[in-house]
């Protein structure tokens, strides 16, 4: 029996999500409810940094770490950080009906991640074996929620650190298929779950401990793998892990993150190399972005004439969205700059754009009509706007006509253009036109000759015909 603390356990409700928060100030292990999830805080300090650990496959909250949690939330090898403990019943646990399964282990623990975030500055989640890939999928969903929301970093989520983690899958997952067979497909060696993520984060996020990467989120990834670790090879281990971010310790798969009272290799590298060495780099980002935003004031407004954009879109939008910042960074010269709204607080947008995949357009999917009616709403509010709608995908010509329906009778009343692209390559080129036109028809941006050299031509305004994709 897991023994209670000696001080407060309050069950608290934090975005509709169940977390135990235990006050404590020595650590003590507690019960989990249906939240399966147990926040050990220390009342007496200041806001520390969060370390929250997921066990792997057959695992349990506390057993499979051992004194780990309790020698970190001490402090007793180094800074002391608050623990969160994340329960989920599988393998052997799970034989039962109607118990959760992998994607169901996401959800939740990735609502207690984006509860938890407006709480800490600075989150590590740590995972074991199958766990390591269970915060890999959470990480995924939560970066690609932040960038829907127009959010351009990881938010509090400071670093991933995988532990014995298939990262690439395991031999063994094949003899295991009589008995976990919902599992399988997460932990089968260079399954398509794992080719998914990797592709994901090879794509769209950097994984080295610095600053900033453009046009990249920043979310570091360390990995640690026991030499004597007969169920996870060094490749899946540490595959897409930067070199310098990987530990090899003496350790068996399990032993791996259980340290004897005498070892302190494991959280001497959590500490130092992992927690320590993050919190620098990211308080130096603070720094930097203070210090531009100080610089700014002081050297005064960008004098080029500007164009302000605005980027709308859907859950699938994180790819479309850094070809616009990369099209709109393009279009910007040294007669003119191209500022997304973000970057303008307050400024009137003189272009939105709308992007969306063809096949969600196809299906009539209710939160992509509603961009568009919410697009078409900014119209009408504001003349002097353009608007771009732009369904992308091999099927986009189809996606045009129904994009035109869901306007209706009463079409906007400014320039408003709906013209769709086959692929990537094909939607820069309608960006790109767009911004162009944008530029040349403001009467109150003197801009023309400055862009002589920039614009071999004045283009045609291929919207203004209906036949061309003007609505």
């Amino acid at each position: 029996m897991l023994r209670l603390s000696t001080l407060a356990w309050a069950t608290i409700v934090v975005g509709g999500v169940l977390v135990n928060r235990l006050r404590q100030s020595h650590f003590a292990r507690a019960e989990f409810d249906s939240g399966r999830f147990n926040l050990h805080v220390d009342p007496d300090a200041s806001p520390r940094t969060l370390v929250i650990l997921v066990h792997g496959l057959g695992g349990s909250g506390y057993k499979t770490w051992g004194q780990l949690p309790e020698r970190l939330f001490s402090g007793a090898d180094g800074p002391a950080v608050d623990i969160g403990i994340y329960d989920y019943r599988s393998g052997l646990r799970r034989l039962f009906p109607k118990m959760s399964d992998f994607e169901s282990w996401t959800r939740q623990l990735g609502g207690h991640l984006r509860d938890l975030d407006a709480e800490y500055s600075d989150i590590f989640l740590v995972g074991h074996s199958m766990g390591g890939v269970l915060i890999e999928a959470v990480a995924r969903n939560h970066l690609e929620a932040r960038a829907f929301r127009h959010e351009e970093d990881s938010g509090a989520l400071a670093a991933l650190v995988a532990i014995a983690s298939p990262l690439a899958g395991s031999g063994w997952a094949l003899p295991l298929l009589g008995l976990l067979r919902p599992e399988i497909r997460i932990l089968k060696r260079l399954n398509e779950h794992s080719a998914e993520v990797a592709t994901f984060y090879a794509t769209y996020v950097e994984r080295r401990n610095m600053t900033e990467a453009p046009g990249l989120m920043v979310l570091p990834v360390y990995a640690a793998r026991g030499g004597s670790d007969r169920l996870v090879s060094y490749f899946s281990a540490t595959v897409g892990v930067p070199a310098t971010q990987q530990r090899h310790l003496e350790a068996g798969h399990s032993s791996i993150v259980r340290p004897a009272p005498s070892d302190a290799e494991l959280i001497g590298w959590l500490h130092r190399d992992v927690i320590a060495a993050r919190l620098e780099v990211r308080t130096q980002a603070g720094r930097e972005r203070q210090h531009a935003a100080q610089h700014s004031s002081a050297t005064g407004a960008d004098q080029r004439p500007r164009i302000v954009t605005r980027f709308m879109s859907d859950w699938s939008g994180l790819h479309w969205e850094r070809i616009y910042n990369e099209t709109r960074r393009a279009a910007t010269t040294t007669a003119v700059a191209v500022y997304d709204t973000r970057d303008a607080p307050g400024a009137d947008i003189d272009l939105l754009i709308a992007v969306h995949h063809a096949d969600l357009v196809l299906a009539g999917d209710p939160d992509v009509r509603a961009i568009v009616l919410q697009a078409r709403a900014e119209c009408d509010r504001r003349v002097s706007m353009s608007v771009g709608i732009c369904p992308v995908g091999a099927r986009f010509e189809a996606a045009e006509p129904i994009v035109r329906e869901w306007l209706g009778e009463c079409p906007p009343m400014a320039s408003f253009y709906v013209r769709g692209a086959a692929d990537a390559g094909g939607l820069r080129e309608v960006l790109a036109e767009l911004l162009q036109l944008v530029i040349y028809r403001d009467p109150r941006r003197e801009v023309q000759a400055a862009l002589a050299d920039d614009w071999p031509d004045e283009p045609k305004d291929v919207y203004d015909d209906p036949g061309k994709g003007g609505y």
